[in-house]
């Protein structure tokens, strides 16, 4: 048989059905993460970092983690298109520390530093001794 024939109803997933969206803040700090969600469900997913492919990442959500920028590929068997990209920023967990100065009329000076050294909240507390 000779010539051409074409098949109707197949396309590539359009930008609206690739579109991703996230479950909370995009922004948090250490030990949590945010979940990222391809719009339509039932196509084929390849989640990237930057230009990377994020190894076994073929699910509709991301559980992100880590910095950076995320999008996906969605794709069906007629073609794929490259999703919006969201930005995920994760800070690092604050760390301090408690210095003393030498005891001076029966008084120590007690000094608190954080890393970061902005947005905490500092209460000192006296405890009872029995």
């Amino acid at each position: 048989m000779i010539g051409s024939f074409t098949v109707q109803g197949c396309s590539p997933p359009t930008s609206q059905q690739a579109t991703i969206s996230a479950g909370g803040p995009t922004t948090f700090c250490k030990s949590s993460n945010v979940v990222l969600t391809v719009a339509t469900s039932g196509l084929i997913y390849q989640w990237k970092k930057g230009s990377n492919n994020v190894t076994g990442a073929t699910l509709q959500e991301l559980h992100c983690a880590k910095s950076g920028t995320y999008k996906c590929v969605v794709s069906n068997s007629c073609g794929s298109i490259t999703s919006n990209a969201i930005s995920v920023a994760v800070n690092p967990a604050p760390t301090s520390s408690v210095s003393q100065s030498p005891c001076s009329s029966g008084a120590v000076l007690l000094t608190c530093t954080f890393t970061p050294s902005t947005g905490r909240n500092l209460q000192w507390k006296r405890e009872q001794q029995t």
